[in-house]
């Protein structure tokens, strides 16, 4: 989507440094990524003027990097402007991300402590609510992101009362062989994590995973004894994927000690559990694969089979819209 170089250039131009970036962009090595840039900063320069744009007749893929762009630079109202009166609120070719934008609540105005601006290379980013005594861990999917970009969806997490940790596993092993940056280990991690919820007053754990991070949600929620997890689309087992899990951890682990394939299979380990969270496992009703993954926990109690209604996507945020997906986080924090 974009180099990291980028997205670092474009967090110094949204905090101020618009001279200093614009004149590195213009001797950008990489020109799709100049064009780019410039594209996204000359909208945002006749947004904040007030100048009309015109409504694109095709838009293509190029103009959902934009978006993300746009994104980026830390300006919803920007984004929304972009997405209503450029890219049309009903365009389906440059995929979910518009309406997702839409979707996106507006930053409340006493919100101020929970800003938070996405570091792409970093594993673990804490938001803390102050006086909350609630930690919610965040456990992005393959992509690094959740759903939607990390800026987008801290719209939805900083309205809850909880202090947000949000979580990247950069070595792709669904977060079994522990988080690379917090030790080399999974139960290393555990221990880190939990120590992370001690120091911002976290009296009650909640996890939430939307498709690969499903997995690391329902993982690290039954060892980090939290109250709720909340999977979006996501898997429950790692069947197909499990030798390739435990090749790469050889890998890029090989001190670590070797993942346990029986803990590869959550319905397992929560059926072995003497105590183990509430779990809503969250999916498109027509979505065969993330139906299956969801009914093998349907047995266990306390897991609950949420399916959405007519969607076979496995994406299935923008089809949940606000109230959807804010219905289903309000349950997450109320336990």
């Amino acid at each position: 989507m974009l180099t990291y170089e980028t997205r670092k250039l474009l967090r110094r131009w949204a905090g101020g440094e618009r001279e200093a970036v614009e004149a590195e962009v213009r001797n950008y090595a990489w020109l799709n990524e100049r064009l780019l840039i410039q594209e996204t900063l000359d909208f945002l320069r006749g947004f904040e003027r007030g100048e009309p744009a015109a409504r694109l007749a095709e838009p293509t893929y190029r103009h959902r990097v934009v978006l993300w762009t746009i994104l980026e630079c830390g300006s919803l109202a920007a984004a929304k402007h972009y997405v209503s009166n450029i890219l049309g609120h009903a365009d389906t070719s440059t995929g979910k991300l518009p309406s997702l934008v839409l979707a996106a609540p507006e930053t409340p105005p006493d919100q101020d402590e929970m800003e938070f601006k996405d570091d792409p290379a970093a594993e673990i980013q804490i938001v803390p609510r102050k006086g909350s005594r609630s930690v919610l861990f965040v456990f992005t999917g393959g992509a690094k992101r959740f759903s939607g970009p990390l800026v987008l969806m801290h719209q939805w997490f900083r309205r809850l009362d909880a202090s947000v940790v949000y979580l990247r596993d950069h070595d792709g092993m669904f977060y079994a062989g522990g988080i690379g940056s917090l030790g080399t280990s999974y139960d290393y991690t555990i221990e880190c994590l939990s120590e992370v919820a001690r120091l911002l007053g976290g009296e009650r754990i909640l996890c939430t995973g939307s498709s690969a991070g499903t997995f690391g949600a329902l993982l690290y929620g039954l060892d980090l004894s939290a109250r709720r997890v909340l999977s979006l689309s996501g898997p429950s087992r790692l069947d197909e994927s499990a030798q390739r899990v435990l090749e790469r951890q050889k890998r890029r682990r090989p001190s670590a000690a070797p993942i346990d394939p029986g803990s590869l299979d959550m319905a397992a380990l929560y059926g072995r559990a003497h105590r183990r969270p509430l779990v809503r496992m969250t999916f498109g009703e027509r979505n065969t694969v993330d139906r299956q993954e969801a009914e093998n926990m349907a047995h266990l109690p306390g897991v609950d089979l949420d399916p959405v209604p007519g969607v076979e996507d496995h994406d299935i945020l923008s089809s949940m819209g606000r109230s959807g997906f804010e219905t289903r986080l309000n349950w997450l924090v109320s336990g």
